[in-house]
């Protein structure tokens, strides 16, 4: 047995040796194959098998593989099961996609992720994963905002974990495997419309790598937006005659409140009501942003999720129900109010719910498999 294991532990070298990162390599296979035949105990044999399958493109045949891996170790094999887990967890977000069963596979690849944290919660990769797969669930057409804020958490906790100092080596203030990181919860602070956070993420992944190209055009989308911000509000806006203003303040709900009476946050049991002035994103951005007035005629913003670009047309009555209030940095020290409407059902336009038809899943860019 002990020649075996050896025997296993020598072909896992040779195919390691002979990989080439993420491109599927058939020597590498032939290599794993014959080291899970000859010594099918060996559950990093089976991992790492899993692995060439995945960059081959057979997901069903890798999700096995890393199966496998999982039982073994708990079989009382020794192996890294915290690598099986994560593997486990990329693989399930991927498996049976587009089928009914996928909502089923993203929240397994969720308990997934969270078996390898719990197997070494010092472990930045493992909650880097876990991350991974809460945004996954958020972008998977059923968005609950209490996955973005896990989602973020778990980021904190790789990020916190990935620059803590391992006792014996040298401390490093930032490292390579942060860059990921770095852009994706950017990207979702951008989402969130927390500029002043994505704009830190996106210059700490360019600190670590500066040639990042994908951090560069990220920095580059959220400075346009922001600029884009700052000139509509700089131009004089306008405003409809006295006369159609006071046709479309009467069309507000009853009780409805101007921007300036809504506290910071979640404003539950209250109404807001605007008038659309103008859209000042891209027809693909998410979310949509709009230039709005309250009943005061003073500026905010409206960014709406769940929808199509066309679905708001520029005088549009908006009724937001619960509205979620924040400050939105757009530079020079200053902000402005913007009203995030992440529920699509507490928006009505001109009285009406907005269509089936310029309902949307929303969608974030990320480097996440």
């Amino acid at each position: 047995n002990l020649i075996k294991m050896e025997r296993g532990q020598q072909l896992l070298t040779e195919a390691a040796a002979l990989a080439q990162g993420d491109n599927y390599v058939p020597e590498v296979e032939a290599l794993l194959q014959k080291a899970v035949k000859s010594v099918p105990d060996l559950p990093d044999a089976w991992t790492a098998l899993g692995h060439c399958l995945w960059k081959k493109g057979e997901i069903p045949a890798a999700k096995s593989c890393f199966e496998t891996a999982i039982q073994k170790c708990v079989e009382g094999h020794t192996g890294n099961k915290k690598e099986a887990l994560r593997a486990l967890s990329v693989t399930l977000r991927h498996f049976e996609k587009d089928s009914p069963n996928a909502p089923a596979h993203i929240s397994e690849s969720i308990d997934k992720a969270k078996e390898a944290v719990m197997l070494d919660v010092s472990d930045c990769h493992s909650w880097y994963w876990l991350g991974a797969a809460y945004l996954a669930r958020f972008f998977s057409g059923t968005p609950q905002a209490e996955d973005l804020r896990n989602a973020l958490k778990a980021y904190k906790s790789a990020e916190r974990n990935a620059t803590a100092p391992v006792p014996g080596a040298t401390p490093s203030p930032t490292s390579s495997s942060l860059l990921d990181l770095y852009i994706n919860r950017g990207t979702v602070y951008r989402f969130l419309m927390n500029f002043d956070l994505a704009l830190a993420d996106y210059q700490h992944a360019l600190r670590i790598e500066p040639n990042c190209a994908e951090a560069q055009n990220f920095l580059e989308q959220l400075r346009e937006v922001v600029t884009q911000i700052q000139a509509s509000l700089s131009k004089k806006p306008q405003y409809l005659s006295a006369k159609q203003w006071t046709t479309k303040i009467a069309s507000f709900p009853a009780g409805s409140q101007a921007a300036d009476a809504l506290l910071p946050g979640a404003n539950p049991a209250v109404r807001l009501g605007c008038i659309v002035m103008q859209s000042i994103s891209s027809p693909t951005a998410v979310p949509q942003l709009l230039l709005c007035a309250d009943r005061n005629r003073a500026p905010l913003l409206c960014a709406l999720y769940n929808m199509t670009a066309d679905a708001i047309p520029s005088g549009a009555v908006l009724d937001v129900a619960d509205p979620l209030l924040q400050m939105v940095p757009i530079g020079d020290g200053k902000s402005v109010r913007c009203v995030r409407c992440e529920n699509i059902d507490k928006v009505h336009v001109n009285g009406l719910p907005v269509p089936v038809g310029h309902r949307a899943i929303p969608v974030c860019t990320t480097t996440t498999s």
